[in-house]
């Protein structure tokens, strides 16, 4: 049985968040395990991955391990009744989990074992993406008594699907934010730098507190600001130094009246 039950994730950046194809054979010849095979690529170029590593955890603890060969293959022999979680990871990417449970297969089905070829694709890492989504197993195979096969739950795949949806359209919100900000911050610093070329103070204050609510902690804006209210301040002295000169030359006056 041939399908196709995880079809890309495609949103942007040429990625997809899983693709990967799956051949369920339910019997393999007078053999009493699980049979796991299957080829790993990158997910944007679809070249083949030669520095990957397929890991099975059972119960949470390592159980095996197996590198990719050359031409980025990889084979696992597994007792059949295991409940198992392999990952499928290489460096610079997002590792994925695939969860098959084979506890439910009775003692009287699968004695000539089974064989499950799984070919997965990787997606390179991306700033901000919250790998923890998938943490959680993007697949979960289990056998099905009344098919005699190891089958998906799509439901569950679909809700990954959307998980991982969700995550890459706030990325990209996140994105559009950030390019909406860094130009609002350059239309503002060039405006604090015109008031300041013309000496309107408090008009450059304004921009580069405006710059900085775009893009907070940057150097130049703080740095513009500091010296506006440098500025500032050194105008507010001056002008509280002469109207106390105004003050005292008056009194003066006025003492000079009374004596």
């Amino acid at each position: 049985h041939v399908g196709s039950l995880f079809g890309g994730f495609a949103k942007r950046w040429l990625l997809t968040a899983g693709c990967w194809m799956l051949v369920v054979a339910s019997m393999c010849g007078q053999n009493t395990s699980l049979e796991v095979m299957g080829s790993l690529e990158h997910e944007e170029s679809r070249s083949t991955l030669i520095n990957a590593t397929v890991r099975v955890l059972q119960a949470g603890e390592p159980f095996d391990q197996v590198e990719v060969d050359r031409n980025g293959r990889y084979f696992l022999d597994l007792p059949l009744r295991g409940d198992y979680m392999l990952v499928f990871e290489s460096e610079g990417t997002i590792a994925k989990r695939v969860q098959v449970d084979g506890t439910v297969i009775p003692e009287d089905m699968g004695l000539d074992g089974f064989r499950l070829e799984l070919d997965m694709s990787l997606f390179d890492e991306i700033d901000g993406f919250d790998e923890s989504i998938l943490e959680t197993p993007i697949g979960i195979a289990v056998f099905d008594i009344d098919s005699e096969k190891i089958e998906f739950d799509l439901r569950h795949t679909a809700e990954m699907r959307r998980k991982i949806d969700k995550e890459l359209d706030r990325l990209d919100d996140a994105a559009d934010d950030q390019r909406r900000n860094q130009m609002r911050y350059e239309n503002a610093i060039e405006d604090a730098e015109r008031a300041v070329a013309r000496k309107r103070w408090d008009d450059a204050k304004l921009e580069y507190e405006k710059a900085l609510k775009f893009l907070p902690g940057d150097a130049a804006a703080t740095a513009g600001l500091a010296q506006v209210q440098g500025e500032l301040d050194a105008i507010a002295a001056a002008e509280a130094a002469e109207r106390q000169a105004e003050l005292d030359a008056a009194q003066a006056i006025e003492d000079e009246r009374l004596a």
